[in-house]
C-alpha cells in the first residue's frame, strides 16, 4: 500500500487492460487496482486501416500509479510524428468510477479521450489529480483530457457529460489545442453548485483550454452529484 503522495509507483510497470487492432470490444464491470500502468488503455495504430471500437463501462479503478505518469483510462492514438494515426473508431467511457485513494503525485490524467469519436458519460472522478502532479510532453494536468497536445494528431469528437468530477487539481476538464469546435461538456457535477472554476464562473473543478481550444459549452451544469442519478436533464443551474 503506497504513501499518501508517493513520488514512485509501488507496482509492476504492467497495463491492466490493453486493447488495440480491429476490434470491437467490450470492457465491462472490471475492478483493476494496484497497475503500475494504466488500469484501461485502448490504442488506435498508424499501421492498419480498420477500426478500434470499444465500450468501457462501469469499471471501478484505483490505484493506477504510473511510472510514465500518464492516466487511469486512456484512449489514444499510438503513432509517431508526423505520422498520423490511420485507423478509426468510437470509444465510449461510461460509468466508470476512477479514485487515487493513497493521493499519490503520479497520475497526471484520469480519463484521456484522445482520439476518434465517442462518449465520456456517467462517471466518477474523485481526487484523481493531486496537487503534486506533474506536466508531461503529451498532456498536462488534469481530471478529463480531451485532445492532444501533438500538432499532428487529428481532433477528437467526444461528448463529457453527466460524470461527476470533484476535488481535482488544475483541471476537472483540459482542452487540447487541436479542439477548435466546442465540446458539448453540458450537466457535469464539478463538485461546486456554482458551477466549474478555470473558464467558468464557479469554484468547482476548472475547465482549462489549452492555447487554440474552442471553449466547450459547460452550461448548464449539475448543482449536485449526477452520475449515478436517472436524470437525462439538469436542472436549477445557473445559465
Amino acid at each position: 500500500m503506497p504513501p499518501a503522495n508517493s513520488p514512485t509507483p509501488a507496482f509492476p510497470q504492467v497495463l491492466g487492460i490493453r486493447v488495440q487492432g480491429d476490434v470491437d470490444a467490450r470492457l465491462e464491470g472490471n475492478v483493476i487496482r494496484r497497475t503500475g500502468g494504466a488500469c484501461i488503455v485502448v490504442f488506435m495504430r498508424n499501421d492498419f486501416a480498420g477500426q478500434t471500437n470499444a465500450d468501457i463501462l462501469d469499471n471501478d479503478l484505483d490505484e493506477c500509479y504510473p511510472a510514465a505518469r500518464l492516466g487511469s483510462l486512456i484512449v489514444q492514438a499510438q503513432f509517431a510524428p508526423p505520422e498520423n494515426a490511420t485507423a478509426t473508431g468510437v470509444v465510449n467511457i461510461i460509468g466508470n468510477t476512477i479514485r487515487n485513494t493513497f493521493q499519490s503525485c503520479l497520475p497526471t490524467t484520469a480519463i484521456v479521450h484522445g482520439f476518434g469519436t465517442g462518449r465520456v458519460e456517467r462517471n466518477r472522478v474523485l481526487g484523481v489529480v493531486q496537487p503534486c502532479a506533474i506536466d508531461l510532453p503529451t498532456r498536462t494536468r488534469g481530471a478529463i483530457w480531451i485532445g492532444s497536445l501533438l500538432a499532428t494528431a487529428a481532433p477528437t469528437s467526444s461528448v463529457v457529460r453527466f460524470n461527476d468530477i470533484e476535488g481535482n487539481a488544475y483541471a476537472g476538464l483540459r482542452v487540447g489545442p487541436n479542439i477548435t469546435t466546442p465540446l458539448d461538456a453540458r450537466c457535469n457535477w464539478w463538485g461546486s453548485a456554482s458551477g466549474p472554476s478555470g473558464a467558468g464562473p464557479g469554484t468547482g473543478d476548472a475547465v482549462v483550454l489549452e492555447p487554440g481550444a474552442a471553449t466547450p459549452d459547460f452550461t448548464p451544469w449539475a448543482v449536485a452529484p449526477i452520475a449515478e442519478t436517472d436524470e437525462t436533464t439538469c436542472t436549477g443551474e445557473s445559465e
